[in-house]
């Protein structure tokens, strides 16, 4: 609205245009949450070029395209250019680096690079808790728990006030078994900012490990109740009413995943669980064939639901897994 009313003339006219076109990018990103199209993620990757564009020496764009780099395609080459893009621009903004750090570990096992970008900032700035915060997501990812939760403690010393720190806990202590602590923790996250999601679908998942269902449905709905594109609610929720044969509930969150990204695998490979379940054998092949083809890549999965495992002795079950399996 300013730059409308400047005018193009105006000096302050390009800044405010590149700030536009940032934030339009990372209001995309916050609230489709990773079930974006390609036309869509092509349009945010767009926005934050333009961004660029008109702002040569903002590191904040820099930033932003060195995350999507990361989250949306998973190219470590154009995440690392532009992660140095934005630390040669701001050399003691240490920000960039916790980003950095933390796509190192979550999409590409880089965790020895991560380290020594961590340590890095760490130099700079030692109680900066985005930083501290990738810290810990270092070692959640190299399964070391104990040392991540020892990290999250340290951090509420810091900063006793940020929800994102008490989930973080929370979800450390659930990968230590220690269910309460975890169900304490996530609560207390909720308690402190009652809109966010993240706290929402982790007390759900922790509630439904368990078998709590009830308990589990009330915190996704709630979940979704503040950000409905959150597409991992919905296939929690999937998972959740097939393990108790509720088809017609799960068939109106796959529906909804389908209107989120009509080409995602996750619609073909739910409907093939339900086919499965009832025994339509014979569909529920063609319908997992379908998922395979639109970019199903968690082969692993396949053993850890029950939905398949009748299937195991089927010879075209067999050969349909070890032809997309081998080629992946």
């Amino acid at each position: 609205r300013a730059a409308e009313i400047l005018g193009p003339k105006h000096d302050y006219y390009k800044d405010l245009k590149s700030y536009q076109y940032l934030f339009e990018g990372y209001l995309m990103q916050l609230s489709m949450r990773s079930l974006e199209s390609k036309a869509e993620k092509f349009k945010k990757q767009t926005l934050y070029r333009q961004a660029l564009q008109l702002q040569p020496r903002n590191a904040l764009a820099a930033l932003f395209l060195s995350n999507q780099f990361a989250t949306d395609y998973q190219n470590l080459d154009s995440c690392t250019y532009y992660h140095n893009y934005a630390k040669a621009l701001k050399p003691i903004w240490v920000i960039p680096r916790a980003y950095y750090a933390y796509m190192l570990c979550n999409y590409f096992e880089e965790y020895d690079l991560a380290k020594g970008v961590i340590d890095e900032g760490l130099k700079l700035d030692s109680i900066n808790t985005t930083l501290i915060k990738s810290l810990g997501a270092y070692y959640f990812y190299k399964e070391d728990f104990l040392q991540a939760l020892s990290v999250y403690q340290g951090l509420l010393q810091i900063d006793s006030t940020d929800y994102f720190n008490y989930y973080n806990l929370a979800v450390a202590y659930q990968k230590n078994n220690h269910f309460e602590q975890a169900r304490y923790f996530f609560g207390r996250s909720i308690e402190l900012n009652p809109k966010q999601t993240s706290a929402y679908n982790g007390l759900g998942w922790l509630l439904y490990e368990n078998k709590v269902y009830a308990d589990a449905e009330r915190m996704y709905l709630k979940g979704l109740a503040n950000n409905p594109k959150m597409f991992v609610i919905h296939s929690w929720l999937v998972l959740l009413y097939l393990d108790q044969k509720k088809f017609a509930e799960a068939e109106k969150h796959i529906q909804a995943i389908k209107l989120l990204n009509e080409e995602d695998w996750r619609v073909p490979f739910y409907h093939a669980a339900i086919s499965a379940i009832k025994r339509q054998d014979k569909l529920a092949l063609s319908l997992l064939e379908a998922s395979f083809k639109k970019g199903f890549t968690d082969f692993e999965l396949l053993d850890k639901v029950a939905y398949f495992k009748h299937m195991n002795e089927n010879e075209t079950y067999k050969k349909l897994i070890n032809e997309y399996s081998t080629d992946k």
